[in-house]
């Protein structure tokens, strides 16, 4: 009563030799940090870098320290504004689009979620819409 093994033999499919891989094409260039920079675009000049040698002689390098300084700041500061805008549009759309809709279904004979839940489920949205 011990288990039956059967040999098989290789078909003759097996005994054909596998197909050669495809060689690469000649021209072909090899991947470098050269070729793989985006070209700049055909009908917009390129940006001139700022360049150190740009600054003339005679400005105070303290001062155009504190002016970059400035710059970098105003650049943060109109980033947060964008952002709080972007914030405050974002919680005007989720009232009006869900928070608002709820409440009305919620005030129907059957309705499929509590104003209670819904109090929950938004609970400070519209005072912090307000506050911004």
């Amino acid at each position: 009563n011990s288990p039956r093994v059967e040999i098989l033999s290789p078909s003759p499919e097996a005994s054909k030799p596998l197909p050669e891989a495809p060689k690469p094409l000649p021209d072909t260039p090899k991947p470098s940090p050269s070729n793989l920079e985006t070209p700049p675009h055909p009908k917009r000049p390129k940006k001139p870098q700022p360049n150190k040698k740009q600054v003339p002689d005679n400005v105070d390098p303290e001062k155009l320290e504190r002016a970059k300084q400035h710059l970098k700041r105003t650049r943060i500061a109109q980033e947060l504004l964008k952002t709080e805008g972007s914030y405050v549009k974002d919680l005007s759309i989720i009232i009006k689009k869900f928070q608002n809709p709820l409440f009305t279904a919620s005030k129907l004979p059957k309705p499929f979620i509590s104003e209670e839940d819904i109090k929950k489920i938004f609970s400070s949205i519209e005072i912090i819409y307000n506050y911004n």
